[in-house]
C-alpha cells in the first residue's frame, strides 16, 4: 500500500511540474511574441481597417 501510494504522489508531482513548466513556456513565448509583433499586428489591423 505504502509503495502504491508514493507511486501515485510521485507521479501527481512529476505531472504537476511538467504542467507547470508547459504553462510558464507558453506564458514566455506569449509574452515574448506580444512585444515582437505588435508592429506587425498593428499594421495588419490598419491595412484591414482601408480596406
Amino acid at each position: 500500500m505504502t509503495d502504491t501510494t508514493t507511486l501515485v504522489y510521485t507521479a501527481l508531482i512529476v505531472f504537476g511540474i511538467i504542467g507547470l513548466t508547459e504553462v510558464v513556456l507558453a506564458w514566455y513565448d506569449i509574452y515574448k511574441r506580444d512585444k515582437t509583433d505588435d508592429e506587425i499586428q498593428e499594421q495588419w489591423c490598419s491595412e484591414n481597417i482601408k480596406h
